[in-house]
């Protein structure tokens, strides 16, 4: 359900003072003399209109000066820094504005921000965020009440301590109230403005109110929007009609918020930032490159002509011979040079500067297998998104607990009525009269209500005349707004949002809104269906099922892919195929199974004696759990595949499947099945030496018709397409080796582990708003934006850098997607090796399974022949590819018939050249005399 959601227009403040003043009658002077002391918009425009900024001895090196903006802070400093238009204030003055300061670093001088931002890797137990909250109390509290405390409750008087005979309610109730709870007094003007009143001497005039002045009253709540055309895209009004409530010259209290206090939060929401960043001083961090010895001390870098942050970092890697790169991000970030620009300025102290003006450090990712080790300037000496993605994962956590809470509060109000004896708020009751709500209601508990729409539909008729009131003048904002992008809206019906929320009232004070406890639509109960009687179905004839004659293009190779227990099952469908016109058995067996070649030979000759051919599968990296009591012996000592936590597939799952926020049926199911396996890591040589000994070794067993190949990739490797995932499992994908890493740092300038995951992750939090100080920390969609737009700085093998220009990269995350493009590729190529170390005869058949994310049912669903000629796995299907069709528990007779009918023959084309040239009907995830009994409406074609 899409809302679109109103603000109003921002005007410039040089706008919003024309108006002001020009309807007092002075703008032309006015506006100019403010106008020339307007302050700099910019770090940049700062820096220009300060003073001694090219007196200096030692080059300044300011980074993005554009870019940055004052903080609310800083508005007070810098206006009083330009009372005039030729106030030129010194440098230093401008910087701390700005919440920037000079540092030196010998031999240059850079400007870098005061504060230091990064991600908290351990924001606290999600149980006590979970109990954050001035709305959690309440709902704590509701949910304790009796019939008789919610009747109190419900009441104009409402609730007060002294009704509250238990500790644990006490506690609740003095959790929701502010600390302190301090009023302030205001009253609204003859001329319609509201302003607080004030002592002699000129302090606001306000009360702290104790708990026992306080009492809890529980009221519904409504907002009404509009319907835009015949979707479900709802705009709101001009907002409230404040004139009845608050009338010239009336007197009120509202709440008084202390900035020197830190007050309650009403939810963990408002306490994020608290939970996800850390803050600390600014200072140069130890790296993992050396800053004051060899290669990078004593060797000069010219600053003359540079112009972006890449182009600096690839000078001091030119002039040291290191292989340093800086993060991709930031490679077009503008450099200024204030002072002498022709000067010189130690690669140490250079590198010292762009740590500290970005906030980062320089970190070193060393290849195994080549012993190379590259340089990345990046955010941190650790990754950024393992901390990320577990924090996303703790706001998963403390989501399921304060989920179990609303449940619980929604199910205590919806079993024992309460909700039904909720009054109205005083604005609502203008608009909404008593027997509007009433229909309401009704429409709310209406048994066929689809509980995921929050809005009641009411017909604007029954509205009462000060509320229709409302509506036209609605009406008349929206037509000269642009808000409604010309959609027209619902004329017959305002769309209505019924929240239960509390107020708190003091008595002599009035009432002051309190946290809210959910949606109606979620605590009114629900009308029982009515009783329907079933009709008897009239018995139908017992019927067999009726033949489905497969075409001949996919008779022309049709097998059966089975899991057999024992040789005896391996006849009974090698008889079953025989009889219906397939041709093949593929059988799964193990590599690492005891014995397999000899089983392999006796399978064979069932096979001869039926008149069925038999290949073999195996599973090439997916492989049992690792079993520490059989360290020594294969598959379990050897490298698994690990995700960017460094954890492996399974342990993972077990991981995240005991997770709270993932104990749903769905996602256990899906947890479950990552417990099952391990993927072996094919950049591993050993692994790839060790499988290729046993693939060699299984291929060359007498009478075997082929050998087919199934999880060739592990989960994150097996596609060149970013693969979405939810943000729940999205650290389950593998591939993350510090081989990789180094070719994706030389190849796109940027570490794979600071590289968010091609999906959404929680918790919501505004990234952007810590670009400033720490570019590492911008919101995904901006960081995407520069990666694309920027360039990577590459070293080709004599050691030559250049800057390609940034090509054109489709899509919204190119970041991911040149991820996914290079671990595809490369495990093609180690699975190539794999292949060619095998030695497996150019005269057998090999078949492979097109690779797949692994999740229920998500299997592979395509084969193909790898031909020997081809030194990679093969990259796209290939035209002699075979149908793959699988059979699940779910499967019966009736859907063999829908997907093995008219469904196969469309998925086969009508083509000149069919799209496939073989079936295989995959019995492997079913028992097999439960797949045969299925199949059987199967027939050959005719001949």
């Amino acid at each position: 359900m899409q809302r679109a959601v109103l603000t109003p227009m921002l005007l410039s403040c040089r706008t919003i003072l024309a108006l002001i003043t020009s309807s007092c009658g002075i703008y032309p002077l006015t506006v100019a003399s403010l106008a020339q002391a307007a302050p700099p918009e910019n770090l940049a425009g700062a820096i220009q209109r300060s003073t001694d900024r090219d007196r200096r001895r030692i080059p300044i090196l300011v980074l993005n000066p554009g870019q940055v903006f004052l903080q609310n802070s800083g508005n007070g400093r810098i206006n009083a820094l330009y009372p005039d238009d030729d106030a030129k204030p010194p440098l230093t003055d401008v910087l701390s504005a700005f919440r920037r300061e000079l540092v030196s670093c010998a031999s240059v001088q850079v400007v870098a921000p005061v504060t230091r931002y990064t991600i908290n890797p351990d924001p606290g137990p999600p149980e006590e965020w979970a109990a954050v909250g001035r709305e959690s109390a309440a709902r704590l509290l509701f949910t304790s009440l009796t019939p008789a405390q919610w009747a109190a409750a419900s009441s104009p008087s409402g609730l007060g301590l002294s009704d509250l005979p238990q500790k644990r309610q006490k506690t609740w109730f003095l959790s929701l109230l502010p600390k302190p709870f301090v009023l302030q007094e205001n009253q609204v003007s003859p001329e319609g403005h509201h302003s607080p009143v004030t002592a002699d001497n000129g302090e606001a005039h306000t009360v702290t109110l104790s708990p026992e002045q306080v009492r809890l009253r529980v009221v519904r709540s409504m907002e009404w929007m509009y319907r835009q055309g015949a979707g479900t895209s709802y705009i709101g009004g001009a907002g409230a009609d404040n004139e009845e409530a608050y009338p010239r010259g009336r007197r009120y209290w509202t709440r008084a918020y202390r900035t020197e206090i830190v007050e309650p939060a009403d939810s963990y929401q408002e306490r994020l930032d608290e939970a996800a960043f850390l803050r600390e001083p600014n200072r140069l961090r130890k790296g993992d490159l050396l800053f004051n010895t060899a290669p990078l001390f004593g060797k000069a870098v010219t600053l003359s002509g540079v112009k972006t942050l890449g182009e600096l970092v690839q000078r001091v890697a030119q002039a040291t011979g290191v292989e340093l790169y800086a993060d991709r991000r930031l490679t077009g970030l503008p450099v200024m040079i204030l002072g002498n620009e022709d000067s010189t300025a130690d690669a140490a102290d250079v590198m010292k500067a762009l740590c500290l003006a970005t906030t980062g450090t320089i970190r070193r990712v060393t290849d195994p297998e080549s012993k190379e080790s590259v340089y990345l300037l990046a955010g941190d000496h650790a990754p950024i998104m393992p901390p990320r993605l577990r924090l996303a994962e703790w706001a998963q956590e403390v989501e399921a607990l304060l989920g179990t809470e609303r449940i619980l509060f929604a199910e205590t109000a919806r079993q024992g009525g309460f909700a039904r004896g909720i009054g109205l708020t005083d604005e609502a009751s203008r608009l909404i009269p008593p027997a509007v709500m009433r229909a309401a209601e009704e429409k709310i508990a209406a048994p066929d209500r689809d509980a995921n729409d929050d809005f009641v539909s009411i017909p604007i008729h029954t509205l009462p005349p000060a509320a229709q009131a409302k509506v036209k003048r609605d009406r008349e904002w929206h037509r000269e707004s642009l808000f409604d992008g010309g959609a027209k809206l619902d004329k017959q019906n305002v769309h209505a949002w019924f929240k239960v929320r509390t107020e708190l009232l003091a008595p002599g004070y009035g009432t002051l809104p309190g946290p809210e406890l959910g949606n109606l639509n979620d605590l009114l109960p629900r009308k029982p269906r009515p009783l329907m009687v079933p009709k008897k179905p009239a018995p139908k004839p017992a019927l067999s099922a009726p033949p489905i004659t497969l075409p001949p293009t996919v008779m022309k190779f049709a097998a059966l892919k089975v899991v057999a227990k024992d040789d005896a099952e391996v006849k009974t469908a090698a008889v079953w195929a025989k009889r219906h016109g397939f041709a093949a058995l593929l059988v799964r067996v193990s590599l690492w199974e005891a014995g397999v070649t000899e089983r392999i030979a006796r399978l064979v000759v069932i096979g001869d004696a039926h008149g069925v051919k038999i290949y073999p599968v195996v599973s090439l990296l997916r492989v049992p759990p690792a079993d520490p009591a059989k360290k020594d012996a294969p598959p379990h000592n050897l490298a698994r595949a690990r995700n960017l936590f460094g954890e492996t597939f399974r342990e993972y799952g077990i991981r995240r499947g005991e997770s709270p926020a993932l104990q749903t049926p769905y996602w256990a199911g899906r947890f479950a099945l990552h417990r099952e396996a391990d993927w072996l890591d094919a950049s591993d040589e050993p692994v790839r030496k060790a499988t290729a000994e046993r693939l060699g070794r299984l291929s060359r067993a007498t009478g075997i018709a082929g050998v087919v190949l199934e999880s060739i990739a592990a989960p994150g490797t097996t596609s060149p397409v970013p693969f979405w995932s939810d943000g729940r499992i999205a650290a389950r994908h593998t591939g993350f080796t510090d081989s990789l890493r180094v070719a994706f740092i030389r190849q796109e300038n940027l570490d794979p582990l600071d590289m968010p995951p091609y999906t959404s992750l929680d918790p919501s939090i505004n990234w952007s708003s810590y670009a400033e100080v720490s570019p590492f920390l911008g919101d995904d969609p901006a960081l995407n934006d520069r990666f694309r737009q920027y360039p990577a700085h590459r070293r080709d093998a004599s050691g030559r850098w250049s800057v390609p220009p940034p090509g054109r990269i489709d899509g919204d995350t190119p970041a991911a997607r040149a991820w996914s493009v290079l671990a595809y590729e490369q495990n093609r190529s180690w699975i190539g090796a794999l292949r060619r170390e095998a030695d497996l005869p150019a005269s057998l058949p090999v078949l492979v399974e097109a690779p797949s994310e692994p999740a229920p049912y998500s299997l592979s669903q395509w084969t193909l022949p790898w031909d020997a000629s081809e030194p990679l796995l093969p990259e796209t299907m290939g035209k002699e590819r075979l149908m793959h069709r699988i059979l699940r528990k779910e499967s019966t007779h009736d859907t063999v018939r829908s997907d093995f009918g008219p469904r196969l023959i469309q998925q086969l084309g009508t083509g000149k050249e069919p799209l496939y040239s073989g079936l295989i009907a995959d019995l492997s995830h079913i028992p097999l005399r439960q797949g045969l009994d299925i199949l059987s409406p199967l027939t050959p074609s005719a001949k």
